[in-house]
C-alpha cells in the first residue's frame, strides 16, 4: 500500500476506529482503496479512503429498523466498499418511501 496523507478528522476518524477494535475494517478500506485507485494518486486514494470512512460511521446511524437493509446492501456491494453500501441503503429507502 502506498503511503496517503489523511485530513486531521480522517485521522482521527483512523484511530478511534482502530482503538475500537475495528482494525481488520480499516485494513480493508484501505487496502481496496489503495489497490482500486493507487495507480491513479494518493490523493485519489485519500478520498476514497474519506469517503468509507464517512460511509461507514453514518451507516451505524441507522436505526436498527434499518440494519437488515444495511447487511443485505453489504452483503451485495461489500467488494465496492462502504460508500457504495450506503448508497445501495439509500436507493432502497428512497425507492420504498415512493
Amino acid at each position: 500500500m502506498g503511503r496517503w496523507s489523511a485530513s486531521a478528522a480522517a485521522c482521527l476518524l483512523f484511530v478511534g476506529l482502530a482503538q475500537a477494535g475495528n482494525e481488520a475494517i480499516l485494513h480493508s478500506i484501505t487496502e481496496r482503496c489503495s489497490e482500486a485507485l493507487g495507480p491513479y494518486g494518493e490523493d485519489m486514494v485519500e478520498m476514497c479512503v474519506q469517503q468509507d470512512l464517512d460511509a461507514l460511521v453514518a451507516l451505524g446511524d441507522y436505526p436498527e429498523q434499518h440494519q437488515p437493509l444495511v447487511a443485505d446492501c453489504r452483503e451485495e456491494m461489500q467488494r465496492y466498499g462502504w460508500s457504495m453500501i450506503r448508497t445501495c441503503v439509500d436507493q432502497r429507502l428512497a425507492s420504498a418511501e415512493e
